[in-house]
């Protein structure tokens, strides 16, 4: 490097002379710039010594044909090859291996320790069974063949695979059986004891004991029917329960509602008494009725009997007053629908023909099933609108709002029997019904009704009655009903 430095410096003031030199005001002359050619090495480095390379100056009019560079290379260091053994190493000793240098410096080569191998040894071979009555031996050699003795241990004896116990002897009543088993591997065999089953009696009374008298039984074995015997049965006591000869309960005491009842029996062999409680007697009902509740048209009343003894209600009934009917039905009056259709045969329901061509208030009877009048239905048609209202004959009468049907149709026909055995209400009494230009129709009305037969206002409304009018057969009615039905549902 310090030579280096040296040409550099000696170049730089060869420059400046140059330079020191030129005539004052002599610019035409072009600055010479250097053109180097790629360094070649002159001598090559070592693995521990420099080598040198140079360039040369190729541009015309270079002040020296001779103008060169020069520079060091920097030592390559050895170029160690790979590792050789020179000597195997064993299962007990080390080895050696060694490595050189590729560049051919001539220096002495590395070395370095191979690991010594240890034992490889194999897997246990066995060199003697086991069986379930000797231990067994296996041995392992060293894979490397480094001639050491093989390894052995012992293998431990087998676990006797017994067969399930079998009987070879039958036990009885009276003497031991034998069971024994084996094993498939050694072909040992054991015996084993098996208890006598002793005797299993299945008793039959001969005689039975009473409660003064002994009694007997035998025994027969239900493993061998030629094993009897038989034992005495101690007579079961006066303290027993069994065994006596009762006579028939008697009352001691009948008891009553506040108090239980007795009764006993007695033994007619051995003297015993048994009694046992008959549980409370009977109320003692006083003859007369008391109203628990008046009845009214709201609500059925309710009358009670008292107890002598206790004071407590021990009988209700029901009390209406005479005339009095809960929950009957009631319907408009009309053809019955069933003498009508048919598929109806079994409804109860009556059909009422409407005309809605004249504006006003028509009235119809309303009719309870047990065939008493007890109100009316107003139909009111008034710009092609209908409203269907009900009166009662007696303002008393109690009508249950939650059981209010209304059917409305354009005929007979139109009519199902699952809306007329519905329980929803397809319209509402009261309310404003478009009829939408109908000129025609047909009412079904139904209520449950609670009324008073013995009211002036209500009386009997059978089909062949007379009607509201005073004058008019009901039949005749209803015949003139039927035939309008009939002629609508025709059209």
């Amino acid at each position: 490097m310090y030579k280096k430095l040296q040409r550099l410096l000696a170049l730089a003031g060869a420059l400046m002379m140059m330079l020191a030199v030129l005539p004052a005001g002599a610019t035409d002359t072009p600055v010479h710039v250097h053109a180097y050619t790629a360094w070649a090495i002159v001598t090559p480095p070592g693995c521990l010594t420099e080598g040198l390379e140079q360039r040369f100056c190729t541009a015309p009019g270079c002040p020296s044909d001779t103008q060169k560079e020069t520079r060091t290379i920097l030592p390559t260091g050895h170029n160690w090859g790979s590792w050789n053994p020179t000597k195997m190493p064993t299962c007990t000793e080390d080895g050696v291996e060694q490595r050189v240098c590729m560049n051919g410096c001539g220096i002495a080569p590395q070395t370095q320790a191979l690991p010594k191998l240890g034992h490889n040894w194999s897997a246990w071979q066995v060199t003697k069974p086991a069986t379930c009555l000797a231990e067994g031996s296996e041995k392992s050699i060293c894979l490397n063949g480094c001639g050491i003795a093989p390894q052995t241990q012992p293998i431990p004896k087998l676990t006797h695979q017994w067969s399930a116990w079998t009987s070879t002897k039958a036990p009885t009543c009276t003497e031991k059986g034998i069971e024994s088993r084996t094993c498939p591997l050694c072909n040992s065999k054991e015996n084993r004891d098996v208890a006598a089953l002793t005797h299993n009696y299945v008793w039959t009374v001969t005689t039975a004991p009473t409660c003064s008298k002994e009694g007997s039984r035998k025994g027969v074995c239900s493993r061998d029917a030629t094993h009897t015997t038989t034992e005495t049965i101690a007579a079961l006591g006066k303290n027993q329960t069994e065994g006596h000869t009762f006579g028939a309960w008697t009352t001691v005491s009948p008891g009553d509602c506040l108090h239980d009842g007795s009764e006993q029996r007695t033994c007619s062999a051995c003297g015993r008494v048994e009694t046992r409680n008959t549980g409370k007697g009977p109320h003692k009902v006083r003859p007369n009725w008391y109203a628990l509740r008046q009845p009214t048209l709201e609500r059925i009343g309710q009358k009670v009997r008292y107890c002598d003894i206790c004071d407590k209600i021990v009988e209700r009934r029901d009390m209406t007053r005479e005339g009095y009917m809960y929950g009957l039905i009631a319907r408009n009056f009309g053809p019955y629908v069933k003498d009508l259709r048919e598929d109806m045969a079994t409804l109860k329901d009556r059909f009422t023909p409407l005309v809605f061509s004249q504006e006003g208030e028509t009235a119809y009877p309303i009719v309870t099933d047990d065939g008493y009048y007890v109100g009316q239905v107003r139909l009111n048609v008034l710009s092609d609108t209908l409203a269907v209202t009900y009166q009662m004959n007696d303002p008393a009468t109690v009508v249950d709002k939650t059981t209010e049907m209304l059917f409305l149709f354009k005929d007979m026909h139109e009519a199902t029997i699952a809306q007329l055995t519905g329980i929803v209400s397809p319209y509402r009494f009261g309310e404003v019904i478009p009829l939408n230009g109908q000129t025609s129709g047909v009412v079904d009305v139904r209520l449950s009704v609670n009324y008073d037969r013995n009211h002036t206002a209500n009386r009997p409304f059978p089909d062949n009655g007379t009607y509201l009018d005073g004058v008019t057969n009901n039949g005749v009615v209803l015949q003139e009903m039927t035939v309008a039905l009939t002629q609508a549902g025709a059209l």
